[in-house]
């Protein structure tokens, strides 16, 4: 990928008769491969502030669904984040492995790299909600990535489900940290319902 001092070593050069890319290869003026890469090599002034080094990854962490180093690491942030700005206790996280679109890198970690990974506007909330009633939903159709809570799940249904420890309490009200796209049917998730 290109950063923002290797433009033409990552994508190559865009001359008025050819694109060369970066192995060698030329097109001509008029082929599509020009157009793109001359698009492409055009806007990369425009991207710079994209290509600032924001931080340090120690090793590359993939999108392993639902339970990966990654999805983990994201959850958890967005716990700490809304519990930080709502001033609430947060209890569980709940974000959707779709709104996950690439792997983190190992070593120095862009701007680019986190619009990528989370290319969509999605809001952190902070919702009450049927907990059990969620995880029930989650358990017969698809897992996705969560945090403070235990699940095991056989067959489509619950066998083991733990927030702070304990089995959910009916009665009690749990601050969920989540994602917009999830408050109102989002991968099969009504997060706002009730």
């Amino acid at each position: 990928a290109p950063g923002a001092d290797n433009v033409a070593e990552a994508l190559g050069t865009v001359n008025d008769s050819c694109y060369i890319s970066p192995n060698g290869r030329m097109w001509p003026v008029g082929s599509s491969t020009y157009a793109v890469a001359a698009d492409l090599i055009a806007v990369q002034p425009q991207m710079s502030r994209l290509k600032a080094v924001v931080a340090q990854s120690a090793r590359e962490m993939n999108q392993t669904q639902p339970d990966g180093d990654l999805s983990n690491w994201i959850v958890d942030h967005i716990m700490e984040d809304v519990s930080a700005t709502a001033h609430r206790k947060v209890d569980v996280g709940i974000i959707n492995s779709g709104g996950i679109r690439v792997d983190m890198p190992a070593g120095d970690v862009i701007l680019d790299d986190i619009v990528s990974m989370f290319p969509f506007r999605n809001h952190v909330a902070l919702a009450g909600s049927d907990l059990l009633e969620v995880f029930r939903g989650m358990a017969s159709r698809r897992v996705q990535p969560f945090g403070g809570a235990r699940l095991v799940v056989e067959d489509g249904r619950i066998d083991t489900l733990l927030v702070g420890g304990a089995p959910i309490d009916p009665e009690k009200v749990y601050g969920l940290a989540t994602v917009d796209f999830l408050l109102d049917g989002g991968d099969g998730l009504t997060l706002a319902k009730n």
